[in-house]
């Protein structure tokens, strides 16, 4: 995975207020240059960036991030790949003491994941439901991961339309399950798979989702746009995101930027 320079980014242009709202910057990947990516992703218009965690050593390394650097926000959570550290005698009350503790936007990242055989669905399935249990217990957002897992993630939360809602990251499931989870009260998260040509899925919901109901993203280090696949994925790439997603729409880059960010801004209370 590449890293990227100034020099590499100087074509790109600028748009303010852009929020990322799904990047993993408490990373190994981020960790050579952790600084620089903040700078450039600063330069790129990009001023408030939300990093969801993935374990409990996320948690923590995330905390302590956000207490350091007020740009960046943190969502507390485990996500489905490593589900098996889910215990249910211990890790919601973990989660707890975590909450108590600071500023947490939204929990999560959880989910369900069918593509790779991390971890068994059903273990999954119990990190997920004590995940939407804590949600609604403390009021926030679910970051939710969801990969060839469209069905059971839609029937675990139907039970919770109106109690809880957030957002399904990177969707990838086409546009008739897209609107499945936006009536469930759910928002969209889009990132870099809109740049590719033939991410068809990916384009009709970037084209059809409500204004009101969409997040810009990356998933960084991951799902680097076009024309930077090879290079990690940070912040600073959104600009490039964000037209080809005002394209798609056939609305102004600023006007994509604006809507993505208040969606954020209310979502997460950002």
């Amino acid at each position: 995975m590449k890293l990227l320079t100034t020099e590499k980014l100087a074509p790109l242009s600028c748009y303010p207020g852009i929020i990322d709202s799904h990047i993993h910057l408490d990373s190994p990947a981020f960790e050579a240059d952790f600084e620089a990516c903040l700078e450039r992703a600063a330069r790129a218009g990009v001023s408030r960036m939300l990093m969801p965690s993935t374990d409990a050593n996320s948690n923590r390394r995330i905390q302590q991030l956000t207490r350091q650097y007020p740009q960046l926000r943190g969502a507390l959570g485990l996500h489905p790949h490593q589900a098996a550290e889910f215990d249910p005698r211990e890790t919601p009350a973990a989660w707890r003491t975590l909450l108590a503790e600071g500023q947490w936007c939204a929990i999560g990242e959880t989910g369900l994941e069918q593509h790779y055989d991390f971890c068994p669905l059903e273990v999954q399935q119990a990190s997920l439901e004590a995940q939407i249990e804590l949600a609604f217990e403390a009021r926030l957002p679910l970051i939710l991961h969801c990969r060839l897992a469209e069905q059971p993630l839609y029937d675990t939360l139907q039970p919770w339309q109106g109690k809880v809602g957030g957002v399904v990251h990177c969707f990838t499931g086409g546009w008739e399950w897209a609107r499945k989870f936006l009536d469930l009260g759910f928002y969209i998260g889009i990132g870099g798979l809109a740049t590719l040509p033939k991410a068809e899925e990916v384009h009709q919901v970037a084209q059809n989702v409500p204004a009101d109901r969409w997040l810009l993203e990356t998933d960084g280090p991951y799902l680097s746009p076009v024309p930077f696949r090879g290079f990690r994925n940070e912040s600073s790439l959104l600009p490039v995101v964000a037209e080809r997603i005002a394209q798609l729409r056939g609305q102004s880059v600023s006007e994509v930027v604006r809507q993505s960010a208040e969606n954020a801004s209310r979502l997460f209370g950002m």
